[in-house]
């Protein structure tokens, strides 16, 4: 049985797969540190089906207490 290394994700795989999902400036760069960070996270995401990494991203953050409202840059003090 031939055994097979597990894929290697490098930063601009990151970059670019959070260019495809429509992340831009802030946001973009907060996800690309959080999943940079965490290579287990980084695994995970790309074992994912592209129409559902946004999602899976968004849960990730929250789990492990990002507070996503703060990095969508929305203001309640109006």
């Amino acid at each position: 049985m031939q055994q097979s290394r597990p894929r290697i994700y490098s930063k601009s795989d990151v970059w670019d797969m959070l260019t495809e999902l429509g992340l831009v400036g802030s946001f973009r760069m907060q996800c690309y540190q959080f999943l940079c960070e965490n290579e287990q996270k980084k695994h995970q995401i790309f074992g994912i089906p592209s129409e559902m990494r946004l999602d899976a991203l968004f849960h990730f953050m929250t789990a492990a207490g990002v507070r996503l409202r703060d990095m969508m840059g929305t203001d309640d003090s109006s």
